[in-house]
């Protein structure tokens, strides 16, 4: 269209930094920063943020430079998040509970130049470097944030007392006169954040000012933070910048009461004092709000609003969060959507609904908020959206400017992640009918239980209704013959007794039979990651070192189905990998068994005969047979067909006869053992019979051990008798963890 110029007078871009330049002036005297006696205005917040970009420009700090931080929620670190990036530099905030060995390897990825350090997190920081100088990498400088009435020499000796070293002195050296270096392009990264430690090698993910700047408008608006908002920092500022709060409170000219700890004494008497409007945090806060002790209470000022992520919150935490005088907001995202990125909009027509329905409507993920384009569930191999039915699961993806810009140094992680034009969130939902979204569980949480799919979600909100459980975390353990059952490790509230029967029993009574835990531990804590997520790995870990539930304990179940199960009858799609079980019907089908009428309507069970084979379906309608339902083995959550494994094992000139049975394994469950006959005069050993499979499947679908053999037990109609070989697996013990220190 003529007339259309761009320029400087039309097109500024995008970034968060223009929100605290605006605050200084409109706000100039109101108070930015509280921490104990310590006071900011927004005048002082911003030329204090001005000297701090000066003088990392004084110490060569150039265009997409890291700068790494260690320190909880200070105004240090809240002053970070405008000073770094008014230099043009990249801030990287580092989790507080992460190990000297994981904050070398951040650093290192990262390249920072510089690290500051809370006082509290030295020795941490001092050791990650100590790491880094046996690699003959080049070191970052480590500046010190003294606590705000104490100085540095009275912390530690072994640091040099320079200047240059500590926050407040390097302030000193910096100038307002300095001109703020505002990106060139609104896409540059203003922040690097690395995934939550819920993997063995967390990703780091870059933002740019632009998502920043949109996210923390979006996150203003649906938490309907009006302007001088008071908020209290319970959501660690080092994740996902604080959910981009750090830039939305500077955008609202509100005050950012900061604390070293998060405790429940702490948070009431902040409200109390400060008269706070605002928080946030993960289900755990919440938790701890409701349960704390009467002397640690103090009467509300007047409404709180908190916004709540991570796991759905129970509905009795809703409940009592209401009548202490909280109104809470449920929303979900990922590091990689800057953090919230949905928001479950209430609607005025709920209010007249009974409290459980209200409670279950609130704990949905909801929609899209207005920083993002759109969200859907899909099919993960059609890309299909799913139905509107509130019942067939999919993976949550997103699309949108607040996606992540990419993953650092890992090109082929950020193609995976936004395969088919939409980031794959790993997250597993549904869509209700309304077009709310509702998580069912991360894709890798799942527990497929004799090849049913378990929701830990659902099983732990079960859990958090029984009155005498605070914390609950479910995941699966291994099981001889569902391949795994739900495992539940439970806190209990401090003066509460229960056992486990109980527990299971309580379950029972309100979930079908088969997701009811068959499993549960007491623990003192819940193993946490610092922004109150459950360390799901850890646990898995723990039950797997518990050993597999043999088949004595669910001699109770009847063939293969117990009472509540549900079993799916449709059909699986015509794509080769969508495995069912094989179902045949016709004049050719058994009358049935012979006096035995209870196995012949078993297997008569929706008007189909039910195999116990398991298949896919081609497109042109063949069906290929891929096991049997009982010799599937499950390793580390992959199904292992086992004709796969013995078709690559007869391929081998050597070998007769071959076939792979699942062997208990502590790390990964249960793992491929391969029972082989030999062709006569032919040798072979295990090892190379093991490498010949890897050079020809995935490598967790090899055998991981091999037994050589004569003969393989058989039927009179030459049929291997697996069941017999299962046993002798089993007589072998479990592959120990050290002897998968190779992969």
């Amino acid at each position: 269209m003529e007339g259309l110029i761009r320029s400087s007078a039309n097109y500024v871009p995008l970034s968060p930094i223009s929100f605290l330049k605006r605050s200084a002036l409109v706000y100039r005297d109101r108070t930015s920063v509280v921490y104990g006696d310590v006071r900011y205005t927004w005048k002082d917040t911003l030329e204090r943020c001005t000297k701090l970009a000066s003088a990392l420009a004084q110490l060569g700090i150039s265009r997409g430079d890291v700068v790494a931080a260690l320190a909880p929620n200070i105004p240090a670190i809240y002053e970070l998040h405008f000073g770094v990036p008014m230099v043009g530099a990249v801030l990287c905030t580092l989790n507080t509970r992460h190990d000297s060995a994981m904050v070398s390897v951040l650093l290192r990825h990262s390249e920072a130049k510089i690290i500051f350090v809370d006082y509290e997190f030295l020795h941490i920081a001092q050791g990650a470097i100590d790491i880094l100088s046996k690699m003959r990498t080049k070191l970052p400088l480590l500046i010190l944030i003294p606590e705000s009435d104490q100085s540095s020499s009275n912390i530690s000796n072994t640091i040099s007392t320079s200047k240059n070293l500590e926050y407040e002195s390097l302030l000193l050296t910096g100038r307002l006169d300095f001109e703020v270096r505002w990106p060139n392009d609104e896409w540059d990264p203003i922040s690097l954040n690395y995934t939550s430690g819920t993997t063995s090698s967390p990703k780091g993910v870059i933002y740019s000012h632009r998502g920043a700047y949109l996210n923390s408008l979006a996150v203003a608006l649906f938490n309907e933070m009006s302007s001088m908002p008071v908020y209290l920092w319970c959501v660690p500022m080092f994740h996902c910048n604080g959910w981009c709060l750090t830039w939305a409170v500077a955008a609202q000219g509100g005050t950012n009461v900061c604390q070293r700890n998060v405790t429940a004494r702490g948070i009431f008497e902040n409200i109390s004092q400060h008269k706070v409007t605002h928080l946030g945090g993960a289900p755990t806060v919440l938790n701890m709000i409701i349960n704390a002790a009467a002397s640690e209470r103090r009467t509300l000022p007047g409404k709180v609003a908190v916004m709540t992520g991570a796991a759905p919150p129970p509905p009795h935490v809703l409940f009592k969060m209401e009548e202490l005088g909280f109104i809470v907001t449920h929303s979900y995202g990922l590091t990689e959507t800057y953090g919230p990125a949905t928001v479950c909009t209430w609607k005025p027509e709920w209010n007249s609904l009974p409290r459980d329905t209200q409670a279950k409507l609130k704990a949905r993920q909801g929609v899209h908020h207005l920083g993002l384009e759109e969200i859907d569930i899909k099919d993960p191999v059609t890309m299909k959206s799913v139905p509107p039915d509130a019942k067939t699961m999919g993976e949550v993806m997103f699309r949108g400017n607040i996606v992540m810009n990419g993953y650092l140094k890992n090109l082929k992680a950020t193609q995976d992640a936004f395969n088919g034009g939409w980031f794959r969130s790993g997250d597993l939902g549904v869509k209700h009918s309304d077009g709310y979204i509702e998580l069912k569980d991360r894709s890798k949480d799942i527990i497929i239980s004799g090849g049913e799919n378990i929701s830990t979600i659902e099983v732990e909100a079960a859990l958090f209704s029984h009155p005498a459980v605070l914390e609950a975390a479910v995941v699966g353990k291994p099981d001889d013959y569902w391949g795994e059952t739900p495992c539940a490790f439970v806190k209990l509230k401090n003066g509460c007794n229960a056992n486990a029967e109980e527990i299971i029993k309580f379950c029972r009574n309100r979930l079908p039979h088969y997701m009811a835990p068959r499993t549960v531990v007491f623990l003192d804590d819940l193993p946490k990651t610092s922004t109150g997520k459950t360390q799901k790995f850890v646990l898995r870990e723990k039950a797997k070192t518990m050993g597999s539930l043999p088949k004595k304990s669910i001699a109770r179940m009847k063939n293969g189905t117990e009472k509540g199960r549900r079993l799916p009858y449709s059909s699986v799609p015509p794509d080769a990998k969508t495995m069912g079980e094989v179902m045949f019907r016709g004049n050719i089908v058994m009358n049935g068994y012979l006096k035995n009428l209870k196995a012949t309507q078993d297997a008569f069970n929706g008007g189909w005969f039910r195999s116990g084979d398991l298949g896919v379906k081609h497109s042109d309608g063949y069906i290929e047979l891929k096991d049997r339902s009982k010799d599937i083995i499950i390793s580390g959550g992959e199904n292992i067909s086992t004709i796969e494994v013995e078709a690559a094992l007869s391929s081998h000139p050597a070998v007769l006869e071959a076939a792979v049975v699942g062997r208990p394994d502590d790390h990964w469950g249960e793992t491929p053992c391969a029972f082989v006959k030999l062709k006569n005069g032919s040798n072979a050993s295990a090892e190379e019979i093991i490498k010949f499979c890897r050079d020809r499947l995935p490598h967790y679908m090899a055998p991981r051990t091999v037994v050589f053999e004569d003969d393989l037990p058989k039927t009179s109609t030459g049929k291997t008798q697996k069941f017999v070989l299962r046993e002798k697996a089993k007589a072998m013990g479990s592959l120990p963890k050290k002897s998968i220190s190779r992969l």
